[in-house]
């Protein structure tokens, strides 16, 4: 899916509160997150901060970003 809104018409998660507000982006991420969990999606870490420089960060993975 394209988006968050679309992504929870796919898996007909009815949206909570106002798009583009943080705090409920926040929570309908997580809820998407949680029912793919249930689906039985793996998922994998894709970057890291690094701890001696925290405004750092090391991606695991290159070119993933379309």
């Amino acid at each position: 899916a394209t988006g968050m809104v679309t992504m929870m018409k796919e898996l007909q998660i009815p949206l909570v509160g106002s798009h583009h507000l943080g705090i409920d982006d926040t929570k309908n991420i997580a809820r998407v997150l949680q029912h793919m969990l249930v689906d039985g999606a793996l998922v994998q870490i894709t970057a890291r901060k690094n701890p001696r420089s925290p405004q750092d960060v090391n991606f695991l993975f290159k070119n993933r970003i379309r």
